[in-house]
């Protein structure tokens, strides 16, 4: 366990049109470990251009001259275990509430459950396609690899296993070295930017 002395908190901003509605009061869930700052980057966010639907929601609030309420439903001070809480909140509001939430993805570290558009995969394709897209990666896992051997391996794996989803220093090893078993080396490209 990676106990800390700041908490994480899982949170809910509820739309304060349906109060006492359960199905519809909430909206979205959340992880932080400051509430007062996460609510205010909500709400520029939704100010600013993002089209997500979160956004467009919150904006819906702005038209009513009404803003979300955020909500604490669960805290701790285990950081590892941030994610799996709120994947289960957010499967509990979706499964068992049956909350139509604006979360992108199904919560935890990464972006389980997000369902990416046809058209958003052709960009991004068209995009990693770019010269200058295809030369920053292949300086970043150049200089990473050629680094490696100075990693301290098990520190390393400490510090950023948690992005891969490997929970042993042995597969974040194995991962580096790209024998994790994921064709993609996705994996792999995460560790890199990360070290």
């Amino acid at each position: 366990m990676i106990f800390s002395d700041v908490k994480y908190v899982i949170y809910v901003l509820v739309d304060p049109r349906f109060k006492g509605r359960s199905v519809d009061e909430v909206k979205y869930v959340g992880y932080t470990n400051d509430l007062d700052h996460r609510f205010n980057n909500h709400l520029v966010e939704a100010r600013s251009s993002c089209d997500c639907r979160k956004c467009r929601w919150i904006r819906s609030l702005f038209r009513d001259d009404v803003i979300p309420e955020i909500r604490e439903v669960d805290w701790g001070y285990d950081v590892s275990k941030w994610g799996e809480t709120e994947t289960y909140w957010i499967r509990f509001y979706r499964e068992e509430v049956g909350a139509d939430l604006t979360n992108l993805t199904d919560g935890g570290y990464g972006a389980l459950g997000y369902r990416f558009s046809d058209e958003s995969r052709r960009l991004r394709s068209e995009r990693n396609r770019q010269p200058e897209m295809v030369e920053r990666r292949s300086r970043s896992l150049s200089s990473f690899l050629k680094n490696l051997k100075t990693i301290d391996p098990e520190a390393f794996a400490d510090r950023v296993g948690h992005l891969t989803r490997h929970t042993s220093r042995t597969n974040v090893t194995r991962c580096l070295e790209g024998r994790c078993g994921h064709k993609s080396h996705q994996h792999r490209r995460i560790l890199c930017e990360a070290a």
